[in-house]
């Protein structure tokens, strides 16, 4: 029942949003902006050169959000194969006194060495702006194609119905299920 009120008011605020003139997040058919931005380990990345074949790209843009973006590569585990590409995008606001460097040693102690460098993070909000998402503790999920168009986005938790236009939008795109690369099966 909450997740259902959940994807209510998400479309009942994303409407007003758009009516608004207010965030742009790319939606289906658009290309994901080129957006630049620096990964846990300190490189410079830009956002479209990590997406590599169909890739997930996971957004968040308040630091209480952590646990709802681990909980979309948690379901991720679960729903593709373990090779498919995964993007993080963590974009907060911390206090004046949290230095970039803090932060992202911070980041460094949570994200699994594997995927760091596919983890971009600025403390700022200036990576969410720049790809139109709202300032709040619901996650943001987008099906990304090879050419970096994306293919499916949402507003939502992981376990919320309406992801799975996510999971079908790379299944379609050609990424495979956990159980046909060998990997964990399915819930």
């Amino acid at each position: 029942m909450v997740a259902s009120r959940a994807a209510r008011i998400f479309a009942f605020a994303s409407a007003f949003t758009l009516s608004a003139g207010v965030g742009a997040a790319p939606r289906p058919a658009e290309p994901l902006p080129d957006v630049v931005g620096v990964d846990v380990n300190g490189q410079q990345q830009r956002l479209r050169s990590l997406v590599r074949g169909p890739t997930l790209v996971v957004a968040i843009t308040d630091r209480g959000a952590e646990g709802r973006m681990r909980a979309w590569f948690e379901a991720a585990e679960r729903r593709i194969a373990p090779e498919a590409q995964r993007v993080s995008v963590v974009s907060i606001g911390v206090p004046f006194f949290v230095s970039d460097g803090l932060a992202r040693s911070k980041a460094r102690e949570h994200v699994p060495p594997r995927w760091r460098e596919q983890t971009l993070m600025d403390v700022d909000h200036r990576m969410a702006q720049a790809l139109g998402l709202a300032q709040d503790g619901l996650p943001w999920a987008f099906a990304v194609d090879e050419d970096g168009n994306v293919l499916a986005a949402v507003h939502a938790y992981a376990e919320d119905p309406a992801s799975e236009v996510v999971w079908d939008a790379l299944l379609r795109a050609g990424v495979s299920g956990p159980a046909a690369s060998g990997g964990p099966p399915g819930p």
